[in-house]
């Protein structure tokens, strides 16, 4: 279970080493399994299922918490897995020789423990932007606090299992790899069927399933099975119809969704793994409309009743989306829409005499809802036209696999996908397509005459990243080709850039229709006019030299960098610190700095500080001082402080560059789901096939063996970071399935490697520690000191990456090997 699985990859290992001496020395250092060290069929199935519920319940928490709070805290539920693996290590260090554990009681403590986590998460009023409140910080903890109870029970058993049978853990481990990737397949049929709700359930009950198929290896009371039978078929007919009997509840507002969901007006409801999407009512003003609801709230769309035959309509011109087409009167366009959801901008396109609509949509669920019969009629069969080709797909992965000069429109409005990817902390997907290496794709796919138009905020820096684009592209005057348009509320103007320099016609095209829009009250049309050039803020940075430009990045008070593919994050505009800001920076960006902590940590920031911090005081308090403190003695052991230093580094380096492929991969992938899955899979595979692996190296010095996979596995971090961008512009045109074989391909050797180096560490301490409980103190200190890494790394790649981009934290993660490769080379000396 990455996330979970290299908690248990690493305890396998650490457990198999450790347990196969002890058991050789004290055959009285076993748990109630031990008896017949070869495990049955049913311990193998058992430990499957344990590994495959718990990856399931982390990432539906992901999906839960992104819809009842934002997508930010599904963070939290990475570094609750890594440090509730963590800590249970620990635990077994720590704990008695005499005290024993029941397996069946572990799991079913794991599933009674899911479902309490979940309580806690309805009733426990925690509001995300409540910065200022105490009790809202205490509100935090107790969440942090409940969901690493179920990931420390799952990895009690894990671990227990592994040390049972110190011949088979190989064979164990495997299947606990299995497990992981089910669970993480798993989600894709689930979610959609079960819901949110049912898919916690129905993980909680595969959990309590587990520790019935231990039953047949153990002695347990028939009180205990009947307890876990219960269990099972409680969360089991549960999960049947959750969303009924435990619907989410939701502690603050997002936009206007808790009012409908209050007032019953939702419709319908539908989950993917990507988001949860509901159709509502628009309300007693609203009749002629259907709101689409996204993640609860999180973003918003809506579908238009049609009651006219949409290809005898006349042009619709009431909206400023549909400026495009000022110039495109005498044409029929070809248009390519991005992000189409309920249709408002395909209407504007097939209205204005559009051949070809091509509507691209990312989220599964809103493509099932515009093509259901339900809703369908209302919208006038607008998807059913004869002129739309309506896509599921990421806007930039199906562009690329069209011909250049393709469309004469393309269009984007508001596209904010908030998807929770691992670390669920970075709008992803959104900003790729904001990127320079987006602007030279539209660019290429425009027609000669073609119009690339964004309706959105932040104009100012996607004004300035298209100019950047269009210089490095040699287009010597690049403000020539944009214009920006006021829209009809504040953070939705209209980013116009052509093909070709724009004209005076052609720009009084687009002012007439936008003054023919009667809310717009008549103000002036433009924002920018690149042949009207004024004083303010947006001519003086547009029109300069490229140098000139770079002056005014960061000295305005607000990032204005132009987004890339490695650092691909648009909305990330605020700096941290007090700043003052130019007083011709747009409203937009000011209105956000007022709302800065204490006038230092923007509010989107927030959430990422707070929980590093809780990560980092938690796993002081919980992994570092108690082993520290055990491990008082074992100061002047041979090594320890290089071997701290090595199992540091490990868990570091790992978990930064997991968390760097997952964001990286949902631009080449085309999805973030897909992007997810794909490398929890191949990663937990190729490492645990790697892990197997080591036993290959008995007649290499360690050591040695330990510098050649380190360094092997730094040259090929360092050709992924060089070599993907690359990679992926070269394939990105291919089928999925294709795109598929080419991710595969690039993962999995980085995978099997990364398997290695925590394995042949364990084995240069059986080498260097002939001492039984030194040694055992050893390996205890090395797993801790792993996990605590991990957790921090985990919150500490958000801010590289925000910050310097994903190319600096891989080669952090290079760094941190190689590190840990110069420590550990010491210890035998």
């Amino acid at each position: 279970m990455k996330i979970s699985s290299s908690a248990a990859e690493n305890l396998s290992i650490l457990e198999d080493q450790s347990n196969s001496s002890a058991s050789r020395s004290n055959n009285n250092h076993r748990t109630e399994l031990g008896a017949d060290l070869r495990p049955d069929l049913m311990t193998y199935l058992g430990i499957f299922l344990t590994s495959c519920s718990v990856l399931l319940f982390e990432l539906v928490l992901t999906r839960i918490f992104a819809v009842i709070l934002w997508a930010h805290l599904a963070f939290m539920v990475v570094g609750t897995a890594l440090f509730g693996f963590g800590l249970s290590g620990v635990f077994l260090a720590l704990k008695p020789k005499n005290l024993k554990f029941s397996i069946p009681a572990l799991c079913l403590s794991c599933s009674l423990s899911m479902f309490f986590a979940y309580l806690v998460i309805l009733h426990v009023p925690f509001k995300m932007w409540e910065t200022s409140s105490l009790a809202n910080l205490f509100y935090l903890g107790v969440w942090y606090i409940a969901l690493v109870v179920p990931f420390f029970f799952a990895g009690m058993v894990i671990a227990e299992l592994l040390s049972s049978y110190p011949k088979a853990s190989n064979r164990l481990y495997g299947f606990d790899l299995i497990g992981a990737a089910s669970g993480s397949l798993l989600l894709l049929p689930v979610l959609p069927t079960l819901a949110g709700e049912g898919s916690l359930a129905f993980a909680a009950m595969l959990a309590a399933i587990s520790g019935l198929l231990y039953c047949r290896k153990v002695q347990i009371s028939k009180l205990l099975v009947s307890v876990s039978v219960l269990v099972a078929v409680v969360f089991g007919l549960l999960s049947l119809n959750a969303p009924s009997w435990m619907p989410l509840k939701l502690h603050q507002a997002k936009r206007n969704f808790k009012t409908a969901y209050e007032n019953n007006l939702i419709l319908a409801t539908r989950w993917s793994p990507m988001s949860r999407v509901d159709i509502a009512e628009g309300g007693e003003h609203k009749k002629n409309r259907r709101a689409i609801w996204i993640d609860g709230g999180t973003n918003h769309s809506g579908m238009i009743k049609v009651t006219e035959d949409i290809d005898a309509m006349s042009p619709l011109k009431n909206r400023s989306i549909g400026v495009a087409y000022a110039i495109m009167a005498d044409k029929n366009p070809r248009v390519l829409i991005i992000g189409s959801s309920g249709g408002h901008e395909v209407l504007f396109a097939l209205t204005n005499n559009a051949q070809k609509v091509d509507a691209v949509e990312m989220d599964p669920s809103i493509v099932r809802f515009v093509k259901d019969p339900r809703f369908t009629g209302f919208m006038g069969n607008l998807f059913q036209n004869s002129r739309v080709n309506l896509v599921n797909d990421e806007g930039r992965a199906y562009m690329r696999r069209q011909p250049n000069d393709s469309y004469d429109v393309i269009q984007f409005v508001n596209n904010y996908t908030p998807i929770a990817i691992a670390s669920g902390a970075l709008n992803l997907s959104e900003t790729f397509l904001l990127t320079k290496e987006a602007f030279y794709e539209y660019f290429s796919h425009l027609t000669a005459n073609g119009v690339l138009a964004l309706h959105r905020g932040a104009s100012l820096r996607v004004g300035l990243a298209a100019i950047s684009a269009l210089r490095d592209m040699g287009i010597s005057n690049p403000a020539a080709h944009l214009a920006i348009v006021y829209g009809e509320w504040p953070m939705h103007e209209g980013l116009l850039l052509k093909k070709t320099p724009w004209t005076e016609e052609e720009l009084g095209k687009v002012n007439t229709f936008m003054r023919n829009i009667t809310h717009m009250g008549g103000k002036t049309s433009f924002i920018f006019n690149p042949l009207h050039s004024t004083n303010d803020i947006y001519s003086r940075l547009f029109t300069a030299s490229a140098e000139e430009q770079e002056k005014h990045y960061t000295s305005l008070g607000i990032n204005l960098f132009p987004a890339t593919d490695d650092r691909p994050f648009m909305e990330h505009y605020l700096q941290f610190g007090k700043k003052s800001l130019s007083g011709e920076i747009p409203y937009e960006f000011r209105r956000f700095d007022k709302e800065k902590w204490q006038g230092v940590v923007p509010r989107g920031d927030f959430p990422y500080v707070i929980i590093l911090a809780e990560s980092a005081i938690l796993s002081l308090l919980f992994v570092g001082l108690p082993l520290a403190i055990w491990a008082k003695s074992s100061y002047q052991t041979k090594g320890f402080l290089r071997i701290i230093a090595y199992y540091a580094a490990l868990g570091f380096g790992f978990i930064v560059v997991e968390i760097c492929l997952m964001k990286k991969y949902v631009l080449f992938l085309g999805n973030p789901i897909y992007s997810l899955t794909t490398i929890l899979v191949v990663l937990l595979l190729a490492a645990g096939l790697g892990s197997l692996a080591v036993d290959r190296f008995d007649r290499i010095n360690t050591k040695k063996a330990i510098t050649y996979l380190v360094s092997i596995l730094a040259a090929l971090l360092l050709i992924e970071t060089l070599l993907a961008p690359a990679i992926f512009d070269y394939f990105l045109g291919l089928s999925f399935a294709g795109r598929l074989v080419v991710a595969v391909l690039m993962l999995f050797p980085m995978g099997f490697v990364m398997g290695m180096p925590f394995a042949l560490g364990l084995r240069l301490i059986n080498q260097a520690q002939p001492d039984e409980n030194e040694r055992r103190k050893l390996i205890a200190w090395a797993w801790g000191i792993n996990g605590y890494a991990t957790v921090i790394g985990s919150a500490a790649t958000v801010f590289v990456s925000l910050f310097f981009g994903f190319k600096i934290a891989l080669a952090i993660a290079v760094c941190s090997y190689l590190l840990g490769m110069l420590a550990i080379r010491q210890i035998c000396k």
